[in-house]
């Protein structure tokens, strides 16, 4: 919904170049998040990829990609006039991010999810605008689109690039007055659960209302059900690729396209696919001539993820058992009640405020006890960073496990009584405070940064972030909140740098669903879908 509203209110509109490739990087990608399209005309037998040609399989740099292109032919053909109302240009153009893409053939507007592995640029097209193309500009519209869905092959020479697929090809080189897309760290699969959509490009039509495919990453192990076969392995996850090993296959009487089908997902999970996340979960895996295109399974992975409430003993820190203070030799433990956590470091206590969401703990740490703690230190900051990291959660066995960027924490549960202490509110309809950090990171860096503040009034919500006002409507519902900004939000025209990352991280975390809990301090924890907030009250 953020995406009609960014429209609304003119994110595409600006006059410089540069501020127009940027916009439409971020209207396409979120325009391409809302989920993948289905292709009910090839048959689910025919799942093959177009192989690409011997002179396009050497591996390309993504840096390749990095910044936006205009297309300067069609098939060979150089490109008819573009569309022009007021001050937005269509020329024909492609620009990537790290996680998608964003196009045009001088019309409509397109985009999706993409992701680079070797020399092919792998897709999961999302919708598109609606503007009513005539003669040439409906024409090099379908050939784009063509292009783009087939998960085109790439060649790259003498300051041209071109993508081949669908029997067409697309001929660009680089806007010289674009900015490089940004840098984006890679999401956490581990705990997470989708359902796969298509392989290939092809939908794969469900025979029966109760059937799944499932696609499920725990801590150590994946599970994936295409057709008829269980498809598994071992895995770990490097940045934006997945390394998979120990892959076993079990058919379950497999027609020769349901084999066809799986033989195609183990391919491509033996290749070290790459993979991209949409801000709604969907999930692009590509690697080896496949790509598989998922929803996130929002049933499934409450089902799954853990319950944390109680008392659990930390065993192991980054693969090795910790050490203790305790005369005893008790463990560094971590105990939870349904918003709270205490427990120990080993040295120094550690308390805090959570929110279990989506296979993911997002926390508000309080403060703790100050003892030095000598060879322990370091165990301790680890401890710390990674509750503060809001790390996923995946079972292994009956144990759980916290994983963050830099490692995991391995959590056994105990038979002792929790001391978690008082859970704290939902998200209330009056508060005022001041916005502490945002993804863990400060609000306020410096002292000469002006000071976010958060109002909430009923079901309004209000974060002022010193450049701009982003305001949402809030719908309470039994299962948590869910935000929509309102056209009085600003854009993030008056941000620059630092702070509009901040703006645009806290337009999506009031764009969507979200937990919001507020302990008798005052202490508030806004979590949306990777996105989170800390606040004190004033």
């Amino acid at each position: 919904m953020f995406m009609f509203a960014a429209i609304r209110r003119g994110l595409i509109s600006h006059s410089s170049s540069i501020t127009r490739t940027s916009a439409m990087i971020l209207t396409l990608g979120l325009l391409a998040a809302c989920g993948g399209t289905k292709d009910t005309d090839r048959p689910a037998s025919a799942v093959q990829a177009d192989a690409p040609q011997s002179d396009r399989t050497a591996a390309l740099d993504r840096t390749v990609l990095g910044r936006p292109w205009l297309i300067t032919a069609f098939d060979g053909q150089a490109p008819a006039a573009a569309e022009r109302t007021g001050t937005v240009d269509r020329r024909p153009s492609v620009a990537f991010t790290r996680t998608g893409y964003g196009a045009t053939a001088g019309c409509n507007a397109l985009g999706g999810l993409g992701t680079l592995h070797g020399a092919r640029y792998y897709t999961m097209p999302g919708p598109q605008t609606l503007i009513g193309c005539q003669g040439a500009l409906a024409a090099q519209e379908n050939i784009l689109d063509a292009v783009m869905r087939a998960s085109p092959t790439i060649t790259v020479s003498e300051g041209e690039m071109q993508l081949s697929g669908g029997g067409h090809r697309l001929t660009l080189r680089r806007d010289p007055q674009s900015n490089p897309a940004v840098v984006e760290s890679a999401p956490m699969l581990s705990g997470t659960r989708f359902q796969i959509q298509s392989i290939d490009g092809t939908y794969l039509t469900p025979r029966s209302q109760a059937e799944n495919r499932p696609l499920a990453f725990d801590a150590g192990e994946w599970t994936a059900k295409p057709v008829c076969g269980t498809i598994s392995g071992k895995w770990r996850q490097d940045g934006w690729t997945l390394r998979a090993s120990d892959i076993a296959v079990s058919r379950e009487g497999c027609d020769a396209g349901g084999s066809t089908i799986d033989a195609a997902v183990q391919e491509l999970f033996a290749s070290e696919p790459n993979f991209s996340v949409g801000p709604n979960g969907e999930l692009l895996i590509a690697g080896g001539g496949h790509w598989i295109a998922a929803e996130r399974d929002a049933i499934a992975a409450a089902r799954d993820t853990p319950r944390l409430t109680g008392s659990w003993d930390i065993v192991q820190l980054d693969g090795r058992p910790p050490a203790t203070e305790d005369p005893a030799g008790q463990p560094p433990r971590i105990d939870f009640s349904a918003t709270a956590y205490t427990g120990s470091t080993g040295c120094n206590s550690i308390l805090g405020n959570f929110v279990a969401r989506r296979s993911r703990l997002y926390t508000y740490p309080g403060p703790t006890t100050e003892k030095g703690c000598g060879a322990l230190t370091a165990q301790e900051n680890r401890i710390y960073a990674l509750l503060r990291a809001a790390p996923q959660i995946a079972r292994v066995g009956a144990d759980v496990q916290l994983i963050d960027e830099s490692g995991s924490m391995l959590i056994r549960r105990t038979g002792r009584a929790s001391n978690a202490g008082a859970a704290a509110r939902p998200l209330p309809t009056r508060y005022a405070g001041t916005a502490i950090s945002l993804n863990g990171l400060p609000t306020q860096n410096r002292v000469s940064d002006p000071t976010s503040r958060i109002a909430i009034a009923g079901n309004d919500i209000r974060i002022d972030i010193g450049c701009g006002m982003v305001s949402a409507v809030i719908r309470r519902e039994r299962q948590g909140a869910f935000l929509t900004s309102n056209a009085g939000s600003s854009d993030g025209g008056s941000c620059t740098g630092a702070r509009r990352s901040l703006h645009d991280r806290v337009m999506r975390l009031l764009n969507g669903p979200a937990d919001g809990i507020v302990d008798s301090n005052g202490a508030l924890l806004l979590a949306g879908d990777g996105v989170w907030l800390t606040a004190r009250t004033n």
